[in-house]
């Protein structure tokens, strides 16, 4: 029988490294502005959150059942019926829910733009 996949001799040895570029491009990606002084900071708070994921995965769980949804009851779906609208649970209809937003025009929600051309 050949181990399991998450048993200890599938697991890489040494926790993977993040440095300041890899810090610099997740805040590109995050659209984040960082001081030159906040890089070296935020290096070392990736490394300890890998070494905990790390430690984790070390974890003896062989003696665990593995988590089946189906097993528990959880795919079952409810009745699918129709809510009063003061029922606990009823949809708004789409009016109210333009009420909330910001901006609307006609039935759709405007939104600011996020991607540059």
């Amino acid at each position: 029988m050949s181990p399991a996949p998450h048993s200890p001799s599938n697991r890489p040895q040494e926790t993977p490294k993040v440095g300041v570029d890899e810090v610099r491009r997740m805040a590109s990606l995050a659209r984040l502005s960082l001081d030159e002084a906040e890089i070296p900071g935020l290096v070392e708070h990736f490394h300890k959150m890998l070494q905990f994921f790390e430690s984790i995965a070390e974890a003896d769980d062989r003696s665990l059942e593995p988590f089946r949804p189906e097993a528990r009851g959880l795919s079952e779906l409810r009745e699918d019926r129709v809510l009063a609208p003061q029922q606990p649970g009823a949809s708004l209809d789409h009016s109210a829910w333009q009420r909330n937003a910001p901006e609307s025009e006609g039935p759709y929600f405007l939104v600011p733009r996020v991607v540059e051309s």
